[in-house]
């Protein structure tokens, strides 16, 4: 992957994991044709940061996989 340049646009999806603890786990980003591959580090990265509440089934944590879309423009 190549370093994203200051005019890279798109739309990147990340699907990734939520962990009973609330924080991110595995992460994975696809994008809509003519989308930058470059973009998908800065939005999996970003992803990681993210923390939660956990959420609670029947008064117990569990895991839930989600998605994000990051729509980039300069």
């Amino acid at each position: 992957l190549s370093d994203p340049s200051p005019s890279a646009r798109g739309n990147v999806t990340v699907s990734f994991e939520l962990l009973p603890s609330g924080a991110v786990g595995a992460a994975t980003a696809s994008a809509q044709p003519g989308t930058n591959d470059a973009l998908f580090k800065p939005a999996v990265d970003a992803i990681r940061y993210w923390r939660f509440a956990p959420v609670k089934r029947d008064g117990k944590p569990v895991r839930l996989y989600l998605k994000y879309t990051f729509r980039m423009a300069p």
